[in-house]
């Protein structure tokens, strides 16, 4: 069976924000941190997300037995303490493609947190609607992780 050729869109999500840690602080959070503060899960009783801070590295979620779980995506950009870009999935039903790339900026001591992702695929407005608030999320759970953690982690 041939099905009539659908349209694929491209959109870019951006968000900023500033973290009063250090880009080290925020760095060992964004990486091997990560599971203590990732806000979207597949399953959100018992998982474990975990990202793997290589060029191939996964960033990937696991539940019940530790078998289950799904693929949010790959390390295929990585320069340690300064940019983080992930390809993948990250959740999206059917083909598409998300990639998202993480860049922090010292800023006196703090650090300057800055995502630029583009989607790509067969989606409406309100996926990428829904996208947009996704990331803001994960840069606020990341600054809300950190903050606190400077002296007592």
């Amino acid at each position: 069976m041939i099905t009539e050729p659908t349209t694929v869109t491209i959109s870019t999500i951006e968000a900023e924000i500033r973290i009063d840690a250090s880009v080290d602080a925020v760095w060992d959070a964004l990486t091997t941190g990560i599971g203590a503060w990732w806000p979207h899960r597949f399953e959100d009783e018992g998982s474990t997300v975990r990202l793997e801070p290589w060029v191939g590295g996964r960033f990937y979620e696991t539940y019940g037995d530790g078998e289950d779980g799904g693929l949010y995506a790959h390390v295929t950009f990585l320069e340690r303490g300064r940019v983080l870009r992930t390809s993948g999935p990250m959740g999206l039903r059917g083909a598409g493609i998300y990639v998202k790339t993480y860049r922090l900026e010292a800023d006196g001591e703090g650090t300057i947190v800055r995502t630029h992702a583009e989607m790509l695929g067969r989606f409406d407005d309100e996926t990428v609607a829904g996208y947009q608030v996704g990331n803001q999320a994960v840069v606020d759970a990341l600054k809300t992780f950190v903050e606190p953690s400077r002296t007592d982690r």
